[in-house]
């Protein structure tokens, strides 16, 4: 079992959900008027923002909840993006067996562990491994064989902070509610 509690997929937000970049940059401006940009990131981190309206009171106290939970530890939390299409035939690393090797990394850290198929040579193993909860990486009973294919099926999650200390929501006609949150990409 995961160390991070996963959104509540019982809570729909409403499309569009909105999805950005953030960029660490410095940029420095010489006395000349030349400027200069260093990134101080080696890659961007994914930025969410969730609308949910139409929600139920039981869905409204679910969200409530977990946003609760989250910012009292501040710990974050893994997020299955809709948008985001299932990882297919991914290759594990090492791709091949040798025989010996019983550990393989898959290319995510975070997988939704109700949704991965591991295969050997495209055959389905339904059992024979196990999964390490956040790490991405499958483990064998028994080493696969020399030259034999390692790859998975699986959606991937992305582990996310709440950026706001505060959640508004609003009551409606009929006991409905809204609301609004965004979330940050955490690394690793």
């Amino acid at each position: 079992m995961s160390a991070y509690l996963k959104f509540p997929a019982t809570v729909p937000f409403s499309f569009p959900l909105e999805r950005g970049r953030i960029h660490n940059n410095i940029r420095q401006q010489a006395e000349n008027g030349v400027e200069q940009i260093r990134a101080k990131w080696g890659a961007h981190k994914r930025a969410f923002k969730y609308t949910f309206t139409m929600l139920t009171q039981a869905e409204h106290d679910e969200l409530v909840a977990f946003y609760n939970a989250r910012m009292t530890d501040g710990a974050p939390f893994l997020f299955d993006d809709p948008r985001d299409a299932s990882t297919t035939g991914a290759a594990a690393t090492p791709s091949i067996g040798d025989g010996i090797e019983v550990l393989f990394s898959l290319p995510h850290r975070y997988i939704d562990a109700g949704t991965i198929t591991v295969y050997l040579d495209g055959a389905p193993q339904a059992s024979g491994w196990t999964l390490a909860d956040d790490a991405g990486q499958v483990t064998f009973d028994t080493p696969p064989g020399a030259g034999v294919a390692v790859t998975a099926d699986y959606r991937a999650l992305i582990k996310l902070r709440f950026d706001a200390d505060q959640l508004r929501t609003t009551e409606g006609k009929y006991k409905i509610f809204s609301a609004d949150l965004s979330a940050t990409e955490v690394w690793p």
